[in-house]
């Protein structure tokens, strides 16, 4: 328990550095809430995408929102997969 509790303030960290005030991502005016729920659903729908926080993946939703091309979403996945695994506690 004492792993999560250390990634979560690392990640609180990461997000000072990058200028945000709190972990909080604004969702996309543009779509419902039932939207981002399905994007959600799809962006975990990948097996590796699981390990990625969902903070990190209401961001990919906001890329997608904005037309981000595919080929720079699976960059994004997988430059936040290698984070997320540098973070996740070995067993």
């Amino acid at each position: 328990m004492e792993a999560v509790y250390m990634w979560k303030a690392e990640l609180m960290v990461e997000c000072q550095k990058e200028g945000k005030d709190s972990m909080a991502v604004r969702l996309p005016q543009s779509m419902t809430i039932g939207e981002v729920v399905e994007s959600l659903d799809r962006f975990y729908g990948e097996p590796t995408n699981r390990i990625i926080p969902a903070f990190y993946a209401l961001e990919w939703v906001n890329l997608k929102s904005h037309g981000a091309s595919e080929a720079a979403l699976r960059g994004w996945e997988s430059n936040q997969r290698a984070w997320a695994a540098s973070k996740t506690p070995k067993r």
